[in-house]
């Protein structure tokens, strides 16, 4: 096969390019990025019982009630509570929400301690600092495939709020076996539909068809693979 010369992109090249391919995907995209947004926040503030709409608690919000609508489906996984399943669909926007939905639907009001303000080399320093210890948690990590934990005689920090809240509800929504649960349900956000962005990209290369395809199939899977978890791990005597 013969390849053409090459050259150094230009500035306007590569300005061309992108433009192309960004318009395109945005033209064809956001139709479903709007909706999905849009849903999801309709859901947020709509209340069941009657109410004000800025004043609407997730809990008594349409959303609390899909959740629940839904929410029996993973109960063969553990987490078969609405505030679980609640936080799953707002995974669908991105799948980083699904932590910060955790914190809405348990009302975790977090205190916000004053920081003094830093310079530019303090920021700096402290960002290496974490870089390294970062590194060096990853390589203490390595032996705990043979079992060697190098971990150990460490101090542990405190729990917040949130992490307390989300443990005693795995723990009431798998019958005491929480920790089976949230390696089950991680296991299920990580192989589950991905954020929408991702979709609106597969609906315009690959069509509505194989679009809906690889949503349920991955659904589908994702169910399966938390679901062998955690029933696996209940025969086994783990967790």
């Amino acid at each position: 096969m013969e390849l053409p010369p090459y050259r150094v992109p230009t500035l306007k090249g590569i300005w061309f390019h992108m433009w192309e391919r960004t318009s395109a995907f945005v033209k064809k995209a956001w139709g479903l990025i709007l909706v999905t947004s849009v849903i999801i926040w309709v859901l947020l503030a709509v209340p069941l019982g009657g109410g004000a709409f800025a004043e609407t608690p997730v809990a008594e919000s349409a959303f609390a009630g899909v959740s629940g609508v839904v929410a029996p489906v993973f109960t063969p996984l553990g987490f078969g509570e609405w505030e679980m399943t609640g936080s799953l669909v707002t995974g669908f926007v991105a799948k980083e929400v699904v932590v910060s939905t955790f914190n809405q639907v348990y009302d975790i009001e977090e205190v916000e301690e004053a920081e003094e303000p830093t310079t530019f080399f303090e920021d700096l320093g402290e960002i290496i600092v974490s870089f390294i210890g970062a590194v060096w948690d990853t390589i203490k990590s390595i032996p705990l495939i043979v079992g060697i934990d190098l971990f150990e005689g460490e101090e542990e920090e405190d729990p917040t709020a949130l992490m307390a809240a989300v443990e005693n509800s795995f723990n009431e929504s798998s019958g005491g076996h929480g920790a089976l649960a949230s390696v089950g349900y991680m296991a299920f956000v990580l192989l589950y539909t991905p954020c929408m962005v991702a979709i609106a990209a597969e609906k315009q290369e690959l069509g509505t068809k194989w679009m809906w395809v690889s949503i349920i199939g991955q659904l589908i899977i994702a169910w399966l693979v938390a679901l062998v978890i955690f029933q696996g791990g209940l025969l086994l005597g783990i967790g």
